[in-house]
């Protein structure tokens, strides 16, 4: 009996124990609760140090109770108090302990993990830790897959994620797979005409400008800008946004006019949507800056820069990263105009600012690098211009890795400031880097004799300039060293260089359809077809065996050269003429091209900002109407196409060489 009474009453107790227990975690998690949402009030107000301490509040409760998902929920709010102050490393380091400790609690399949990879992964793309941010969307994109299945938002959102990491570490291929990935899924489950479908064709279009091509970065960036047109119509950030990304791509195309147009279409409807002093409108100033420094005009450069400083400084103050931009951007203009001491000035200043704010191990800090190097290299200080060069390598290697554009880009500077030094062995080993750099599948550095196949190149532009300067580094070596025994494989790599570039040139026209880029790449393609002639005539009085098929070769690359003058001579309105186009559209086209003359004249005119839009808009439709047009006729008119662009040498013309 007292057995039975003495369990009967622990029953009793454990009961009210439990209850006890149940209302004590269930105040508590209420308490929780009210922390969470205070914190989220003032993190909504910006008062982030108030915000990360009604988290961590809430955080601690939850711990104590073992509420591991909401502890972990907690903490990575804890974590954004940290990024939103910009201490990434605090951000990163709290929320990797929490992720473990949570780990020991509870499965890894789990939606918050996810969640948290995923922040995790942010914050590691603030420090431009690239490979641990791949990492942890990988490792979010895994759990959400098998919990969330294969077609979701949320999965859309990771492949978009993915691609902008890829994308940034020079891998273009990848970025533009996970990229369309993410454009099918939110396709498929939003419809056509979604705010994330026009980001995707967003992401896409600057993913091909930064692979260098630029009339399918421009075909996406349009995509977009007809989901946004539709969507919210002209006059919105979001369209302004589009124009200005088309500007950009024009701009990287060497279309410097039509990039300005573009810019300040975007910049007209900002001034209607959002206040003159806003960050978007030093972007624009920025951008047009940058368009008029690439067209040489100087004046109007600095002018556009220092309004796009005046802004940054009202809203940021003197020491900003956005500051250091403009400085940047000036010291370009000032030291396009030579006058390097000036330019010396805003470098300093930037790169100062930049390593303040961002730390040494940033891609600003290695641009500003390479711009106080190439400053000196100008300045004919051609040994420190190679220290900020080497620095601003060793900075792109940790971030980027070996692969990357902009690693290929220093090592063609590096290379020259040795070619110029006479340091031919150095020069050398810097463009086979270069090559390296920029091509997927090839991977000999040391080996200078080493040519690589034409594919999977990342930058069309600086491959075919490293090409170029390794073979006349080779010649150079050739002229000013007689008794060099290596001569004669020296004159062959050079030679087999230049074919390698007569590949590429054949594979960059396939892809350029405007005029101003046809113009820029036969200059260089002149030059090459020039040099390669020269290496010919060369090698053919040291190697006398094989002079008859080196004279061959010669008059091969003058043919080459020789074809793209006669077909340059048959473009625009001679191809018109030949091509069958009817006189009626003819007409149209007269029409619209003297209607853009008239408007061009008056804008030229005009003395007030009100008139100044109205006639910049008026111009800017006209002008894409004439665009329309001549798509139009290299469309239907294929005739009119193969005369502007066929690039195939003229074999009738062909002679026999003594």
């Amino acid at each position: 009996m007292k057995t039975t009474i003495f369990i009967l009453i622990s029953c009793v107790c454990l009961v009210y124990f439990e209850i006890s227990n149940a209302q004590e975690i269930k105040q508590d998690t209420t308490t929780a609760i009210s922390n969470l949402e205070k914190g989220e009030e003032l993190f909504k107000k910006q008062e982030f140090d108030s915000a990360f301490v009604y988290y961590r509040k809430a955080s601690l409760i939850y711990e104590s109770h073992k509420l591991w998902e909401n502890f972990l929920n907690c903490e990575v709010r804890v974590s954004e108090c940290y990024s939103s102050k910009n201490n990434y490393d605090k951000a990163i380091k709290n929320t990797k302990v929490a992720i473990v400790k949570s780990l020991d609690h509870i499965n890894e399949e789990n939606i918050n993990i996810s969640k948290a990879y995923s922040s995790l992964g942010i914050y590691y793309y603030y420090r431009e830790i690239l490979d641990s941010t791949l990492f942890c969307f990988q490792k979010s994109l895994r759990i959400k897959k098998k919990l969330l299945g294969d077609k979701h938002i949320e999965i859309a959102d990771l492949y978009n994620n993915l691609g902008t990491i890829n994308d940034k570490k020079g891998d273009y291929d990848v970025s533009l797979n996970y990229y369309k990935n993410a454009l099918d899924l939110y396709i498929e489950l939003l419809g056509n005409s979604n705010p994330r479908v026009a980001g995707s064709y967003n992401n896409i279009g600057n993913t091909y400008d930064n692979k260098g091509e630029y009339n399918l970065a421009i075909e996406y960036h349009q995509k977009a800008l007809k989901i946004k047109l539709e969507l919210v119509g002209e006059n919105h950030p979001s369209t302004a946004d589009s124009y200005n990304n088309i500007g950009v791509s024009y701009k990287n195309k060497g279309e410097y006019d039509l990039a300005i147009e573009y810019y300040l279409k975007s910049l007209d409807i900002k001034k209607q949507v959002i206040n003159e002093n806003h960050p978007s409108i030093a972007e624009s100033y920025n951008n047009i800056g940058n368009a008029y420094n690439n067209k040489k005009d100087y004046d109007m450069a600095i002018k556009y820069h220092k309004k796009a400083l005046d802004i940054r400084t009202a809203l940021y103050g003197k020491e900003h990263p956005y500051i250091a931009l403009s400085y940047n951007n000036i010291g370009t203009s000032y030291a396009d105009m030579e006058e390097y001491e000036t330019a010396l000035k805003y470098f300093n200043d930037a790169h100062k600012l930049f390593i303040r704010f961002l730390g040494e191990k940033h891609p600003l800090v290695a641009r500003t690098y390479n711009n106080i190097g190439s400053t000196y290299y100008y300045m004919k200080q051609t040994g420190l211009s190679l220290k900020y060069f080497n620095t601003a390598l060793a900075i792109k290697k940790e971030i980027f890795g070996k692969k990357h554009p902009t690693t290929a880009l220093t090592y063609i500077m590096i290379g020259n400031a040795y070619f110029d030094l006479h340091k031919y062995d150095l020069a050398l080993k810097a463009f086979q880097k270069g090559l390296v750099a920029n091509l997927k599948d090839f991977n000999d550095s040391l080996n200078i004799y080493n040519n690589p196949v034409v594919k999977n190149y990342l930058h069309a532009d600086y491959l075919l300039q490293t090409l170029q300067l390794k073979a006349d580094v080779l010649i150079s070596i050739y002229k000013n060293s007689k008794n060099d025994p290596d001569k004669l494989n020296n004159l062959n790599t050079a030679l087999e260089i230049y074919q390698i570039c007569d590949t590429l040139i054949y594979q960059m026209r396939k892809s350029t359809n405007t005029k101003t880029d046809k113009i820029a790449l036969g200059a260089t393609a002149n030059t090459i077809y020039t040099l390669a002639i020269e290496a010919c005539l060369l090698t053919s009085n040291v190697d006398t065996k094989n002079k008859e098929s080196l004279n061959h070769k010669a008059f091969y690359f003058s043919e080459k050269n020789k074809s793209s003058v006669l077909l340059d001579a048959l473009e625009g309105a001679e191809a018109q003429k030949f091509a069958g186009i009817p006189d009626s559209l003819l007409n149209i086209e007269q029409k619209l091209s003297t209607d853009i003359a008239l408007y061009k004249q008056q804008l030229a005119e005009v003395t007030d900002s009100i008139s100044e839009v109205k006639y910049r808009n008026k111009l800017f439709k006209l002008n894409r109407k004439y665009d329309s047009l001549i798509s139009f006729f290299e469309d239907k008119y294929p005739k009119y196409f193969e005369l502007k662009y066929n690039r195939k040498p003229i074999s009738r013309y062909r002679i026999k060489v003594s």
